[in-house]
């Protein structure tokens, strides 16, 4: 007789790092830009609490994979760096620029000694998933815009005569913060922020599930977020206003459920 799978879960927990990266999570995956060459790919990932590394490379239309640069984007003594490294430039030497304006969702790195570029540009265009990076310097300009290639958090399960589906999503636990000394004007504020936060990440389509916990305690609410990757679900629970101002912390884990599954 089948059976109707209500409700199965596997909870990981996830011990997070010290947040000095944050502002650049966005860039952690996977992208790709195509031309008549072939396909050119960034590949970002967080190798430690201070340092982002990325590594691109060209996939030509003959199938050969050829290394163009590696990249650390990274942390050092309050500053950061764009700090790429090129084999046929250069002698091979890495060269530092630094980060001299950022906002949400872009940054810019200079270093007006060099000689190109002297400029290098990110801008995270969220609606279309997709970065547009660019070069600048001694009157020149280019530009590659780059898509999000998906990697799949979900896999199969057999049971008995039934197949379910199972989803990657990501609980954050919204906890009691260490500053809750704003005055009842600054906290009325703090919240009316926060929750056009959540509006903005419902309208995007990055949560699933979200509300508010009962009782007094230190867990203050929850928000199950459907992200590409768990990266990605920190940066946007940290850009939350109320976490900001230190009324809220963070806490989140990964968490598997049936794909199909729905609150009854």
């Amino acid at each position: 007789m089948k059976k109707i799978l209500l409700f199965l879960s596997l909870f990981f927990s996830l011990k997070l790092t010290a947040q000095k990266m944050l502002p650049f999570y966005w860039l952690v995956g996977k992208w790709e830009t195509v031309d008549k060459k072939g396909s050119t790919y960034e590949l970002w990932k967080q190798q430690n609490d201070s340092t982002l590394y990325g590594l691109s490379y060209l996939k030509t239309t003959k199938g050969d994979s050829i290394p163009l640069e590696e990249v650390e984007l990274r942390l050092r003594n309050s500053f950061f760096y764009y700090v790429p490294m090129v084999k046929n430039q250069n002698n091979g030497a890495a060269v530092e620029f630094k980060l001299t304006a950022s906002e949400l969702d872009s940054f810019v790195f200079e270093n007006p000694a060099h000689d190109f570029p002297k400029k290098i540009i990110y801008q995270f265009l969220s609606g279309k998933n997709q970065i547009l990076a660019s070069i600048e310097g001694n009157g020149k300009r280019k530009e590659w815009l780059y898509s999000k290639k998906s990697v799949s958090n979900t896999f199969v399960m057999p049971d008995k005569d039934s197949v379910y589906t199972m989803k990657e999503y990501y609980v954050c636990f919204l906890k009691r913060g260490g500053n809750r000394t704003h005055s009842t004007t600054e906290a009325a504020k703090i919240q009316e922020a926060h929750m056009a936060h959540i509006t903005e990440m419902y309208n995007l389509g990055l949560i699933s599930l979200v509300g508010p916990y009962g009782g007094d305690g230190d867990i203050r609410g929850m928000t199950v977020f459907n992200t590409r990757n768990i990266e990605e679900a920190i940066w946007w629970a940290n850009q939350d206003p109320a976490v900001k101002a230190g009324r809220l912390i963070v806490e989140l884990h990964s968490w598997w459920t049936a794909a199909e599954g729905k609150l009854k």
